[in-house]
């Protein structure tokens, strides 16, 4: 009875460890695409639809002008 409730135990917390961490996965690898393949979407009946989420070419652009360009930081302030 003790080992079960263990295990029972250690599967729902491996479950809930994968129900968090996922969206913040997936989070992480949006924020490297560009924005066309951010919302590409797997063709009808695709069931292998997760290779699109890590089939892109990979930029930066978004965290360089996140960084250089300051007329946000200016509205963020005024507003």
């Amino acid at each position: 009875m003790r080992t079960a409730l263990k295990a029972l135990a250690i599967v729902f917390l491996v479950f809930f460890f994968v129900w968090t961490t996922l969206p913040l996965l997936i989070m992480v690898v949006s924020s490297f695409k560009d924005l066309l393949d951010a919302f590409k979407l797997p063709a009808v009946g695709d069931f292998g639809g997760v290779g699109v989420m890590f089939d892109f070419k990979p930029t930066g652009t978004h965290y360089v002008e996140l960084f250089t360009e300051s007329t946000s930081a200016s509205t963020c302030a005024t507003a």
